[in-house]
């Protein structure tokens, strides 16, 4: 998901690190993590065609500074070079091919997402999205990227999808960025969210380890940025963590010009730009998914309870005006066993706008309208199952005037 914004980073806070469970590893024959600010593109053009190679290893990483401690975790590494975390920045004009070399160089199977074409605004899911690669084996990918926006890969050594992928494995995430053919790459700044922790912060279980990061680097030592008043700024933000994230940069409105799940990526009109001062990230949202706050494929079993939202809210609100807006849950069998509302607020076909406010007691939420007026909004309501493993929610149609 990508949100465009003004001042410093200090979004995501950070939590005492200690050592990784992973797989041990001889921490002197690690190679130490560079970590990544997104500036500089990997790998070579030519004549359209972008030639890279790219190596999954494992790392040491240092996410509270270079003289604080480090923890083993696989990384991707551009060929002759050291791993990074983020992954190495995919960045092209469109319509650029990408000719990638990817190895896996560690002791167990790698499972990469996200390296396929991407031929249009609102690509479908692709047929074929994973790449697994066994240890030691090596994989040429071949895809076209010929819709300008911001998209990323991913890799998970355990076979999850991003919406579920904690533990070591989430350090493994790259940006790829395509600009408008014949345009000179825009002054931007490529931020990734992730989250160090040893389970989705949606299930009821103690994290021994919990760390927020921005671009590699826990707050404080994220990087600072220097602006002059009247700046405009551009951010594409990518959350790569498997939990949901309300973006908001503690006092500062922004716009947000687009809007992606990875798949795809919708550029919004002058018109149809929301200021705003929070806005809603999902893991790998499916804005086509009315049904499910998140397509999960790891997790709870296929025939666990899953709670149906009727919601109540009047059809037409008003700019500046209170809005009631209510709503009945209940699990299969009459049980209402639920633990919690997210209530969201969608705007032009775009799911999950705004996150408008979180109920864990009651069913019901007042808010004042703000924002400009919308023909096809919408606010729906997910709600959670105690385990808090999945939730599901409803949607009722919206108009706001002015």
């Amino acid at each position: 998901m990508r949100l465009l914004g003004i001042v410093p980073l200090f979004v995501l806070a950070a939590v005492v690190v200690t050592p990784a469970s992973g797989p041990r590893t001889d921490r002197n024959a690690l190679v130490r993590a560079a970590i990544n600010d997104n500036r500089l593109a990997a790998g070579v053009v030519r004549n359209g065609v972008l030639t890279l190679r790219l190596d999954a290893r494992q790392a040491e990483w240092h996410p509270d500074g270079d003289d604080a401690p480090g923890a083993s975790v696989p990384a991707f590494a551009e060929e002759g070079r050291a791993p990074s975390i983020p992954g190495p920045l995919i960045r092209v004009s469109a319509g650029t091919v990408v000719a990638l070399t990817v190895r896996n160089s560690l002791d167990r199977t790698l499972t990469i997402r996200g390296l396929h074409d991407r031929v249009a605004a609102t690509d479908a899911a692709p047929s074929v999205d994973a790449v697994a690669l066994k240890p030691g084996e090596t994989r040429a990918v071949r895809f076209t990227l010929a819709a300008p926006g911001t998209y990323y890969y991913y890799g998970s050594t355990k076979g999850q999808a991003i919406d579920w992928r904690v533990g070591d494995d989430a350090q493994l995430t790259g940006a790829i960025v395509v600009d408008p053919a014949g345009a000179p790459p825009e002054n931007d700044r490529i931020m990734i969210f992730g989250i160090w922790a040893d389970t989705v912060g949606r299930v009821l279980m103690k994290n021994t380890r919990l760390l927020a990061t921005i671009n590699g680097r826990s707050w404080p030592h994220t990087e600072r940025f220097s602006y002059a008043v009247g700046d405009t700024v551009r951010w594409r933000m990518i959350n790569a963590t498997a939990d949901f994230h309300p973006m908001h940069l503690h006092g500062f409105y922004y716009m947000v010009d687009s809007r992606g799940d990875g798949r795809g990526d919708t550029v919004f009109s002058a018109g149809r730009r929301e200021r705003v001062n929070t806005a809603g990230l999902l893991p790998d949202a499916d804005p086509t998914n009315d049904t499910a706050m998140i397509p999960v494929t790891v997790g709870p079993p296929a025939d666990a309870p899953v709670p149906t939202v009727k919601v109540r809210v009047k059809k037409k609100a008003k700019v500046g005006r209170p809005l009631k807006i209510g709503w009945k849950a209940k699990l299969a069998g009459g049980a209402s066993n639920v633990s919690g509302y997210d209530v969201f607020l969608a705007r032009d076909g775009v799911d999950f706008t705004e996150l408008l406010g979180t109920v864990l007691d009651g069913k019901k939420l007042k808010w004042t309208v703000a924002g400009a007026a919308s023909d096809h909004a919408a606010v729906k309501v997910v709600a959670w199952t105690k385990a808090l493993q999945h939730g599901s929610g409803t949607s009722r149609p919206l108009r706001i005037v002015p």
